[in-house]
């Protein structure tokens, strides 16, 4: 089991988190002011071993490159 966090904020797409929402765990909602997104909402996804290597080929191709 792979523990994945992803931050909404970072991708170039909500329509990723549908493609994530079987392995949903928690959200945590955080204030990082000195960020250009001052709200970011940190998932955790529970990815078993055998769907991880699935999901990084497009996680790649869809978090915004900074």
């Amino acid at each position: 089991m792979f523990r994945l966090g992803v931050i909404e904020e970072s991708l170039e797409s909500l329509d990723t988190l549908n493609i994530l929402k079987p392995f949903f765990y928690s959200q945590r909602i955080e204030n990082v002011l000195e960020d250009t997104s001052p709200i970011w909402h940190t998932n955790e996804y529970h990815v078993p071993d055998d769907k991880i290597f699935d999901l990084l080929p497009i996680l790649e191709q869809r978090v915004k490159p900074t």
